[in-house]
């Protein structure tokens, strides 16, 4: 998925802003594939089923209510409760849904092409309250911001209802065609700032770009997928006790620092309970041979077996 196959256009043009094409989890990837290169993001129906999600939800209940759990970063993410650690309380979401089938052919098809393996960089749970402010628009690549000379996406992002997405629940917001903007891969030039972040830096003031936003509707197991490049962002919250709840899986390149510290939130005494391919995806294996290992050559996936 090369920029220059890409129809770069200017931030004022709203020709591409329609809602996402929708396909059938059981659909043609092909057909997923190059509606993703078209408009940087599809909507897919029930990748997983409604018993899954009530699984994971039951695992995660107690986790998000817990008094001292759960990140807060307002000026990122708003008020609401998120956790970055779910593989490590949500057994079925390790089993069914990190590694999905065609989860990981869409993620391939974007980033396999300028690497060797792929990695999670990030596995948030996000539960957005009552009356909760919409977040601000951004790309999920500025996590990378920093990196000048950027031409592809670094990462591919899935965002899966485990609760019912309406826009009065604070349903996602995105903007087909926004990959392909002028400044989709601009770079900070600040270093002074980095420390602050470079989301804070680079993500559109708050009113700016909304008349492109389409707002998604979906039902617990369907999903957004979309390139790190496209611009999205939570929306308010305006029901009065209705808390929505959304997983975010961000596959990223495998030589990049990922967003998450997996080797700290799964150490290989966690990582050990989890099946073998979300192991590999959380960091334990090689990339183009030298990066990650431990002594010369030796793979980090051999920490973690007898």
């Amino acid at each position: 998925m090369t920029p220059t196959n890409m129809r770069r256009q200017s931030t004022t043009d709203s020709s591409d802003t329609r809602a996402p094409q929708s396909f059938s989890a059981t659909g043609s990837p092909t057909a997923m594939q190059s509606a993703l290169r078209d408009d940087g993001v599809i909507c897919v129906e029930n990748v997983v089923d409604r018993h899954t999600i009530d699984q994971v939800n039951a695992e995660l209940d107690p986790v998000l209510a817990g008094p001292t759990l759960g990140l807060k970063d307002a000026q990122i993410v708003s008020d609401g409760r998120r956790i970055n650690s779910g593989l490590r309380h949500s057994p079925t979401l390790a089993r069914e849904i990190a590694a999905h089938p065609l989860l990981m052919i869409l993620a391939n098809s974007v980033l396999l092409e300028y690497c060797e393996t792929l990695q999670i960089s990030a596995t948030q749970v996000a539960e957005i309250g009552p009356g909760e402010p919409a977040q601000l628009l951004h790309r999920d690549d500025y996590t990378w911001g920093h990196v000048r000379g950027r031409s592809h996406p670094l990462s591919f992002v899935v965002i899966m209802a485990l609760s019912e997405f309406k826009p009065e629940f604070g349903s996602t917001r995105v903007i087909p065609g926004s990959h392909r903007w002028d400044d989709a891969y601009q770079a900070s030039a600040r270093l002074d700032l980095w420390k602050d972040g470079i989301y804070t830096e680079k993500s559109y003031p708050r009113g700016l770009h909304e008349e492109l936003v389409v707002h998604s509707t979906l039902e617990p197991g369907s999903a957004l997928a979309l390139l790190g490049t496209t611009v999205h962002g939570a929306g308010a919250n305006s029901s009065l006790d209705v808390f929505r709840r959304g997983l975010v899986l961000q596959y990223c390149v495998g030589w990049i620092r990922t967003a998450h510290s997996n080797f700290l939130l799964y150490p290989p005494a966690v990582a050990r309970t989890l099946p073998e391919p979300v192991q590999r995806l959380l960091g334990y294996q090689l990339e183009a041979k030298h990066c990650g290992q431990l002594e010369q050559g030796v793979d980090p996936i051999e920490l973690l077996r007898d």
